[in-house]
């Protein structure tokens, strides 16, 4: 996957969003469990079923575009594939293919105008470099940045919002920036931010994966909206406990869950 552009006729609000990032595919293979391999302690599954979706911040640009956002993307070359093996709704492997990307190439001149905001999607699988890093540090200036990220906190822009899940908030530091710049992923306890919590009960969990995807570009479809911080805050935590109720990387459209919220 390389560079893209998405454009629509109604878009949320005016303007377009910059999204950087590791694009990926989550692929399942759905089968019938058999037995007991006799080659190792796994089950033998019959495969009848390969589903594949966007995923990372391929997933991002999917839910952006699906809800009428403008998004222009640069993704880094190469697409590693995420594998699941599922037997009668049970996953019993997970295996990867390929697990890098190529770092992104940016045009010598990116034209900003019209943009409201730059959103990246950060797996540290190479995309994002020390160029990258440098164009983020200009375009701060200007631009809200919206980050979830699998790397250091320290290496963004200072005034960056991130999107840490719990094992990242304690690993990466990010009690030692300020609050209002943490939308902190606590799972089923919900949203933390700028010292408030939100919280909506899920009806059931088919599926997290795909969940920080959702609450990322939940977020930032609220602010193209016209919300406040906390509102951004609590349509996401809305958006992702809506999610985790869908099988696989699936996810209701953000424009319908915005209408439901």
């Amino acid at each position: 996957m390389g560079d893209s552009q998405r454009r629509s006729e109604e878009a949320v609000g005016k303007g377009w969003v910059l999204l950087l990032g590791d694009a990926m595919e989550d692929i399942y293979y759905h089968g019938w469990p058999q037995d007991l391999s006799a080659e190792a302690p796994i089950v033998r599954t019959l495969i009848h079923t390969i589903k594949r979706y966007p995923g990372g911040a391929a997933n991002v640009e999917k839910l952006l575009v699906d809800s009428g956002v403008d998004v222009v993307t640069y993704f880094g070359k190469g697409c590693p594939q995420k594998c699941r093996v599922i037997a009668e709704g049970v996953q019993v492997a997970r295996f990867d293919l390929n697990d890098n990307c190529e770092p992104i190439v940016l045009p010598p001149n990116v034209n900003l105008d019209g943009c409201k905001a730059v959103i990246v999607s950060d797996y540290h699988k190479g995309s994002i470099n020390q160029d990258i890093l440098g164009f983020l540090e200009d375009v701060s200036k200007d631009l809200p940045i919206y980050v979830d990220t699998k790397r250091r906190l320290d290496i963004y822009p200072s005034r960056s919002i991130f999107f840490p899940n719990d094992k990242e908030y304690h690993q990466f530091g990010y009690d030692t920036i300020a609050i209002d710049q943490v939308v902190h992923k606590h799972g089923h306890s919900g949203l933390h931010y700028n010292g408030k919590w939100s919280m909506y009960l899920a009806e059931r969990v088919e599926s997290v994966v795909g969940a920080g995807d959702v609450v990322l570009t939940a977020f930032v479809y609220a602010m193209l909206g016209g919300r406040n911080y906390a509102q951004c805050a609590d349509f996401a935590c809305y958006a992702g406990t809506r999610k985790v109720e869908c099988p696989r990387t699936e996810a209701p459209p953000l424009k319908e869950m915005f209408e439901q919220w």
